[in-house]
């Protein structure tokens, strides 16, 4: 069953007058969004309770290695861990797609009444019913403090220039941190802080954030052609630097050693030999090897 062209023409109208961007979407449990979110929310609940990971460690590698404003587990719990499941279970009968079949964790959680924010507890634990803030419980890690310290982060260097790298760069220019962004070339360091830039300006165009901390947070952002750029401390040793950076500028099957200047040629295949009595006999093949014919008796 279509909608008429007439309604939908009328409806769309309606949501761009009201500041709205409209898009169009089949009869489909979920939509757009939600079928897309809730996957990803699904295969998060079923890689922490495959112990793929922490808790925190998963929200922590959704929002600062993708910069997603809150972590997945997180967002379970905001959302109601009975809902999702809920919500999972009415797109998975629609599409048969094992991406909505809910994870079995979110099942015991819903019927043991741990259902998020709202019950006080669900993936993590809150200090009331209804309450936002997260209190220690018998899973949380322990701080630096309590770990005995660490050692203080004043710079970070990320290597690449992709879009991965670049919204690692962001996160942590936010927070305050120099960031050298190594890429292996100057144009692809350059190209990666343009990058941030336009992620920042609409920040900015949102309301998000003001233009002075987006300029802020682009001075902290030092692009570079070179690995030689990044803290010293993001390295092992300068050998291991050289290696890395001469292994990829060698041809492919060849090697180069790091106290060398020039690229090394590939190894030859190394021959395969058996034991066979009597003296060999044998010819010479393509790969320099010499293959051994059993000598009759």
């Amino acid at each position: 069953m279509l909608t008429d062209p007439r309604a939908v023409d009328a409806v769309t109208r309606l949501a761009q007058d009201l500041g709205k961007e409209p898009v169009a979407v089949g009869d489909r449990a979920g939509f757009i969004a939600d079928g897309l979110l809730f996957g990803y929310l699904n295969q998060a609940a079923a890689m922490y309770e495959a112990k793929y990971a922490s808790r925190e460690d998963i929200d922590a590698a959704m929002k600062l290695g993708c910069g997603l404003p809150m972590g997945s587990l997180a967002l379970l719990d905001l959302i109601g861990v009975d809902t999702a499941r809920t919500v999972l279970e009415a797109m998975y009968a629609s599409s048969h797609d094992r991406l909505h079949a809910p994870a079995p964790i979110l099942k015991q959680l819903s019927e043991a009444g741990l259902t998020g924010r709202k019950a006080g507890r669900g993936f993590y634990t809150y200090a009331a019913p209804g309450s936002d803030e997260v209190v220690r419980d018998a899973l949380t890690p322990l701080t630096a403090a309590e770990g005995g310290g660490g050692r203080e982060v004043r710079s970070v260097g990320v290597a690449g220039s992709g879009t991965m790298a670049s919204g690692i760069a962001e996160v942590f220019a936010k927070a305050g941190y120099e960031v050298v962004l190594a890429a292996r070339s100057q144009e692809k360091a350059d190209t990666a802080k343009a990058r941030i830039a336009t992620s920042l300006d609409r920040s900015v165009s949102k309301g998000r954030m003001t233009a002075e901390a987006r300029d802020t947070v682009l001075a902290l952002i030092t692009p570079a052609g070179t690995l030689d750029a990044l803290p010293r401390s993001t390295w092992r040793s300068r050998r291991s630097r050289r290696t890395w950076r001469s292994s990829r500028t060698c041809s492919r099957g060849s090697t180069r050693s790091a106290s060398r200047a020039r690229c090394s040629p590939p190894r030859p295949p190394r021959c395969r030999s058996w034991p066979v009595p009597g003296p060999p006999r044998g010819r010479r093949t393509s790969s320099g090897c010499t293959s051994s014919t059993r000598r009759p008796r």
